[in-house]
């Protein structure tokens, strides 16, 4: 057993590193150690910060390569870290997440699309209701397929039926024509 000369904790030997110019062990833990490193980096990396980012744009620059080796042995070593990490930011970052996700699909801001839902009523531009499907909070920006630009919002339902009718006026017709004759039967026959 030896007592720690920073944190003052009597711990177990291997707690306690060799030093290896001299053969003997280190008089601070190896996590009092750590700590002292993690805090003498970051006062270092903070009074140096422009000059460190402009040496390692240089050292990715000049060995792509190697970065990208390093990146894929961290990312398979960190995988569950880095899981954690991005569902957090997710979790903490929604609006930015929804932000991204509008401009990169549907070429649209959160706040073009706040302004859509406000013309609407705050409600699905089809069937009028405020709710916008099951476990979602944002409706559906439906968007004409040939060109990407956004008709409206639509809830999960209507969004969904818009795509199997293949957004094709004709079938949509064809689908108002068909419930039309069995209404009109319903009526005379009061059956259906």
């Amino acid at each position: 057993m030896k007592t720690c000369t920073r944190c003052k904790k009597e711990q177990l030997l291997e707690n306690f590193n060799i030093r290896k110019n001299r053969g003997i062990r280190n008089s601070q833990c190896n996590k009092c150690i750590a700590n002292l490193q993690r805090k003498n980096h970051k006062i270092r990396y903070e009074n140096n910060k422009e000059k460190i980012k402009i040496q390692t744009s240089i050292y990715q620059k000049e060995n792509p390569d190697k970065v990208k080796e390093w990146q894929k042995a961290y990312r398979y070593k960190n995988v569950y870290k880095i899981k954690e990490d991005q569902k957090k930011y997710r979790i903490s970052n929604k609006d930015k997440m929804k932000n991204s996700y509008l401009i990169k699909n549907y070429n649209i801001t959160l706040e073009d699309y706040y302004k859509i839902l406000e013309k609407q009523n705050y409600c699905c531009a089809i069937c009028r209701t405020d709710n916008p499907g099951n476990k979602i909070k944002y409706f559906h920006a439906d968007h004409c397929h040939k060109n990407n630009i956004v008709r409206g919002l639509l809830c999960t339902n209507c969004n969904r039926d818009i795509g199997h009718l293949k957004d094709d006026i004709e079938i949509m017709k064809n689908a108002i024509d068909y419930l039309n004759i069995y209404e009109d039967k319903r009526m005379t026959t009061h059956e259906c």
